[in-house]
């Protein structure tokens, strides 16, 4: 088979809507205005969708202005989904009526394929994106003729503009091979029946041999109604639709052009952190974990000078790596004594909650905020409203790994002072609970009975009257300020 075109230039046409990075590009509407606008004499397309007034205004203005020129437009007889069906068709109907209003339509030919056989017609799909502009300008690509393929999709079109003798003949050649294969006829066909009628439509509309045949698509009158003018607005716009401000806060804004990869990022974070929740709870580093292995540790190391650095870098480390904190804590206390252990566990855990905060803030703020932005706002308000409590309250239940809530507190860019002087009232009551405690803090972790369980929440509950307490009078602070 030997090639329809060879040494000749192919232009490349674009349709991108507007991102964070980029401008609009709208080269496929442009070119298809431009090769309009230099027709004479025929307009072949062939397209799936014909619903874009600003290309069918174009058209009508042109023929107007030619009143040799026709168009043969080849396009499905139905669509199959019921949406296609409802919005595309009322859609070229529209299309249709404007060139009826410039009084040009008897020169327009809105056809479909079909097949004939053993008595049974059927209609043929038409999927190509194909135009043809005289003997001197052929499209195709993945464009469709409707609002979203010239504003809103991305798409690529290839353009050949012939320039010389050979290559109109060519590009005429294409354009009746293309429509003599729907007319069960070959090219050669279709350009005698050309030049005896001098007519696209007439030749369209009468040619037809094996079974193949083109037919006219009456769609009917528009269907009107609001839905169907809020399905079009929405299936078919001619840019992209910015959410108004309600939605806006429910969904947050627009991703930003790199979301996927934003995206990528955060579920591989996720992933991350839920395989280190796993490995510390069911692999052979499980037995790191176990209060009493950590804790013969950390008695081990008490004797070595510079251990507070060793258990600073614990906590820091064990922060990094989702190690159940509750458990350096505890083992802190046990090793260390009352007043040196809530001491060191103190100052650990509000290190290894500094840090991980810092890579929460570094690495996830803008991931967080494109994908979970009214949660985020959400949060924020709470924390402006009950900041203190709010943290201290996450603190003292702990429903998620610290490490996580560390992250997410970071990358929610919540106030410092609120996170870490929550974190210290949160934590307080815990790593106190643990230190008068001492060694027996090792039977309510392993078994817990009623009576320990009874004072904890005892424990809890004053500690939570505590933090309502302080909150209240730093708002009164805060309001005296303000």
């Amino acid at each position: 088979m030997s090639a329809d075109f060879s040494a000749i230039d192919i232009g490349i046409a674009r349709t991108s809507p507007p991102s964070e990075d980029t401008e609009e590009i709208r080269e496929i509407e442009a070119l298809i205005f431009d090769a309009i606008d230099r027709a004479r004499r025929t307009i072949y397309i062939e397209n799936q969708f014909l619903t874009a007034a600003r290309i069918a205004q174009r058209l009508a203005r042109r023929m107007v202005e030619q009143p040799a020129l026709e168009a043969v437009i080849v396009a499905p007889h139905a669509h199959h989904s019921w949406l296609e069906a409802q919005v595309m068709r009322s859609g070229r109907t529209r299309f249709m009526h404007i060139l009826d209003g410039a009084g040009v339509l008897d020169r327009v030919a809105l056809v479909c394929p079909r097949v004939s056989e053993n008595g049974k017609d059927v209609d043929v799909m038409v999927h190509s994106k194909v135009m043809i502009v005289d003997d001197v300008l052929m499209l195709v690509g993945s464009a469709n003729l409707n609002n979203r393929s010239i504003g809103l999709d991305t798409e690529c079109d290839l353009a050949i503009e012939a320039r010389e003798a050979e290559q109109c003949r060519r590009v005429r050649r294409m354009r009746d091979r293309l429509l003599g294969h729907h007319c069960g006829v070959g090219p050669d066909a279709v350009a005698a029946s050309l030049a005896r009628s001098e007519s696209i439509v007439t030749t369209a509309l009468t040619l037809r041999a094996h079974g193949h045949y083109l037919e006219r698509i009456d769609d009917g009158r528009v269907i009107s109604g609001g839905s169907f003018t809020a399905l079009e607005s929405l299936a078919d716009p001619e840019r992209a639709i910015p959410p108004p401000t309600f939605l806006r806060s429910v969904l947050g804004q627009r991703p930003r052009g790199r979301a996927l990869r934003r995206l990528a990022k955060i579920v591989g974070a996720g992933i991350s952190v839920v395989t280190l929740m796993l490995v510390w709870r069911f692999t052979p580093l499980a037995t790191l974990a176990q209060p009493d292995n950590l804790r013969q540790w950390l008695s081990f190391i008490a004797e070595i000078p510079g251990a507070f650095l060793i258990v600073l870098a614990a906590f820091i480390g064990g922060g990094l790596v989702v190690f159940p904190v509750l458990v350096l804590i505890a083992a802190t206390a046990a090793a260390f004594g009352p007043w040196l252990g809530f001491l060191y566990a103190m100052i650990g855990a509000i290190a290894s909650a500094l840090v991980t905060y810092a890579v929460g803030a570094a690495l996830g703020g803008e991931i967080l905020e494109t994908l979970a932005g009214p949660r985020l706002n959400r949060l924020r308000r709470s924390i402006v409203k009950r900041g203190v409590f709010a943290v201290a309250a996450i603190r003292l239940v702990p429903i998620a790994p610290f490490t996580l809530v560390n992250l997410v507190a970071g990358a929610s860019k919540v106030r410092i002072d609120d996170y870490l002087l929550g974190t210290i009232l949160g934590m307080a009551p815990g790593i106190t609970l643990m230190c008068v405690l001492g060694y027996q803090i090792w039977s309510i972790i392993v078994e817990p009975t009623l009576l320990n369980t009874l004072l904890l929440l005892l424990a809890v509950a004053a500690w939570l009257a505590v933090s309502l307490a302080a909150q209240a009078l730093i708002l009164r602070w805060r309001r005296r300020i303000a």
